[in-house]
């Protein structure tokens, strides 16, 4: 197992022997509930499921039959044969989960201090907060290096392609308008979510086409705020995510070197979403191993234990999970809108 003085970014390392960890089930909940409360763009927006095995694969169901055929039938006088209406599978989706862990080690000498300081404080609900961080970056991580950038979807438009968001000549409606049926016709399904950054979405916000949306339309006061939850009614988006983490760049984990970015760019999503993932009707989704905790599709968890001879207490957290695109037709790629 590795160790390291503290906290550390998630490292990759080969999967372990699963049956041979004992897992810490109070510090596993108390880290899926922390995880899932902070509102990181891979666990908000992207359709996910749990697996039994590590590699899965996905049935791509063709939609050329689903939608190309009506109920009709054969004869003229509607007494012949029924129609067939065909039905095939494409090749499987096979589904990429990388595991990774880190180590949270606290010494007892500092438990000591922090127990001495504040008596009721909950150290292992803050070392839940730590583990749940950090996994949250790593998933914010893959989730951009996935899905965030140019050449991954079929729909894109790159930077001079479409006016900028920020300014006033634009019409963003519009642009996503064109976007959502230029995704239907290349997978039969409209886009249902959206993902963009905090910046983008406060420029939308203060945008007189944008705000000439609000109830009361154009005749209304100018000065009408819109909030983020209009911009999704405005766009006619069933979900609409705004993603505002912010990560450690620096080269490693000291105060001194910290380093603090957006990690999202000032670039759209605008995605299909079946709502039931994983199937071929939405755009990507992330994969979790579900023996990996309790939690239905989380892929994390965590394994503690003390060191009796070096006295100190460590919490070591393991995940396995990915973020994988189902259908690059299922979603429409705005590179510069900032």
């Amino acid at each position: 197992m590795f160790e390291f003085e503290r906290p550390q970014r998630l490292t990759r390392s080969v999967t372990p022997n699963l049956s041979s960890i004992t897992w810490n089930p109070v510090q596993t909940q108390s880290l899926l509930g922390v995880l899932g409360g902070l509102g990181t763009t891979a666990n908000s927006a992207v359709p996910r499921m749990g697996f039994d095995h590590p590699t899965p694969e996905l049935p791509r169901i063709g939609r050329a039959a689903i939608t190309g055929n009506r109920l009709r039938s054969q004869s003229r006088t509607a007494s012949g044969e029924r129609h067939e209406i065909g039905f095939a599978q494409n090749t499987n989706v096979s589904l990429t989960m990388d595991y990774s862990d880190a180590m949270i080690k606290l010494p007892w000498s500092l438990r000591d201090q922090w127990n001495r300081a504040v008596g009721a404080i909950g150290i292992d609900q803050i070392l839940s907060k730590v583990a749940a961080e950090a996994v949250a970056n790593t998933e914010e991580a893959e989730f951009v290096a996935t899905c965030w950038k140019n050449g991954v979807w079929t729909t894109q438009y790159l930077t001079g392609t479409v006016p900028k968001w920020t300014n006033f000549a634009s019409d963003p409606v519009s642009q996503v308008n064109t976007a959502k049926r230029a995704v239907q016709k290349a997978c039969s399904r409209k886009p249902n979510s959206m993902i963009i950054p905090a910046a983008l979405a406060d420029a939308l916000c203060i945008h007189p086409k944008m705000r000439s949306y609000q109830r009361g339309g154009q005749g209304a006061p100018v000065d009408q705020a819109l909030e983020y939850s209009d911009l999704a009614r405005i766009f006619k988006i069933e979900k609409l995510t705004v993603a505002e983490r912010i990560q450690n760049n620096g080269t490693d984990l000291l105060e001194t070197s910290m380093s603090l970015d957006f990690s999202i760019t000032d670039g759209c999503l605008l995605f299909v979403d079946d709502g039931n993932g994983p199937t071929t009707a939405s755009a990507m989704i992330r994969a979790g191993y579900n023996p990996i905790g309790t939690a239905q599709g989380q892929g994390v968890a965590i394994d503690s234990g003390t060191d009796q001879k070096n006295r100190y207490d460590w919490w070591n957290i393991l995940r396995q999970a990915g973020y994988n695109v189902l259908d690059a037709n299922a979603a429409a790629w705005f590179e510069d809108l900032i």
